[in-house]
């Protein structure tokens, strides 16, 4: 075997910084080199810089360009899907994900693992839009073929997605167990972002099921958290520091939630997004906990302005939001502000002003 070339040399020290949680680094020198793989690379590192809009450019590019129902194909359809879902566009995430499915569904490429994945990014989307009906449709379909596969990675990815829809439809033993049976299968794989990221997923709906139990879900959150720090999944871990910090007040230990919200707060992320809304309001749960009033209606008022300028589809994450905004509200003693939050709350869940004849 011969010596490395100077561009396999910076292919895989860009690699190597990438993950060592340098994409600034990274992106300099995936720029200097020619290829997929550099162009690849280039488009990871503009995503963990939180420049989403030019990360999909790539990931546009990268998708089109691979082999028609390959697993190369499924994967950057993953990461476009993904990326257009980061950057709140749910309508063209689903329109890209269905085009990008299309080459299973209709035009006949056998399935694999990477195609599955495929399929339950596209269910989340629908999740996040309030289309649970239309998802559950999928995930059956998904379901059918992860069998047939008998993938753990392909399964447990379906019990993951199947887990959330649960959740949100007001289920939370069977979201329980769902997520029980994506670790368990996950952790047959090699696949340790998402095996860290269902772990801290599990600890969230335990923590939801069995709230006696918020010890041991306490357990697997920080677990999680440390396998994704260092895997230096920044994204990731700010939901995580959140949910954390979220079953914590829930438990009664404030005090003990506020370092956790407070550097979920603190890591880069764009300003004006649903996870930012419902970081801040966690933040504020705290401090009403801890008698800090005035910071607590401080963090409600950052949250409220995120809310009120966020539009598009992701109904049943918003109706969430302002439904804790009211509660918020409520004990603040602001009653007008409480039932403002609540008639945002109906009006996103379907429940207009009546009609009379």
């Amino acid at each position: 075997m011969g010596m490395p070339t100077e561009d396999e040399r910076l292919l895989a020290f860009a690699e190597i910084a990438l993950h060592n949680g340098s994409p600034g680094e990274a992106l300099d020198a995936f720029a200097r080199l020619p290829g997929p793989a550099a162009r690849y690379g280039e488009a990871r590192a503009l995503e963990a810089l939180d420049r989403h809009t030019e990360a999909t450019t790539h990931y546009e590019a990268l998708w089109r360009a691979a082999e028609p129902g390959s697993s190369e194909r499924a994967e950057r359809g993953v990461a476009l899907v993904r990326c257009h879902t980061q950057c709140g566009d749910l309508g063209t995430a689903a329109d890209r994900g269905e085009r990008a499915l299309a080459d299973f569904t209709d035009h006949g490429h056998p399935w694999h693992e990477q195609a599955v994945r495929l399929g339950v990014t596209l269910e989340g989307v629908y999740g996040r839009r309030g289309e649970l009906r239309r998802a559950n449709r999928l995930l059956r379909r998904l379901q059918t073929v992860a069998d047939e596969l008998g993938a753990p990675g392909a399964r447990g990815a379906v019990f993951w997605n199947s887990a959330l829809n649960a959740y949100w439809l007001g289920r939370p033993e069977e979201a329980c167990e769902l997520s029980r049976q994506a670790l368990a299968l996950f952790g047959e794989t090699e696949h340790h972002v998402n095996l860290a990221t269902v772990r801290g997923i599990h600890g969230r709906m335990l923590g939801r099921a069995h709230p006696d139990r918020w010890e041991e879900a306490l357990t697997l959150l920080l677990r999680a958290h440390a396998e994704l720090s260092e895997l230096n999944q920044g994204y990731l871990l700010i939901d995580c520091e959140t949910e954390v910090a979220d079953l914590l007040v829930r438990a009664d230990e404030p005090e003990r939630a506020l370092p956790y919200v407070r550097t979920a707060l603190a890591r880069p992320q764009t300003p004006a997004t649903l996870a930012m809304a419902d970081s801040r309001l966690v933040l504020a749960e705290a401090l009403l906990a801890v008698g800090d009033r005035a910071g607590c209606e401080e963090e409600i008022a950052q949250a409220t302005a995120i809310l009120d300028a966020t539009h598009g589809a992701q109904r049943v994450l918003l109706a969430r939001e302002w439904h804790r905004t009211a509660a918020l509200h409520r004990a603040c003693g602001a009653v007008e502000a409480a039932l403002h939050a609540y008639r945002q709350a109906l009006l996103l869940t379907g429940h207009g002003p009546p009609v009379w004849s």
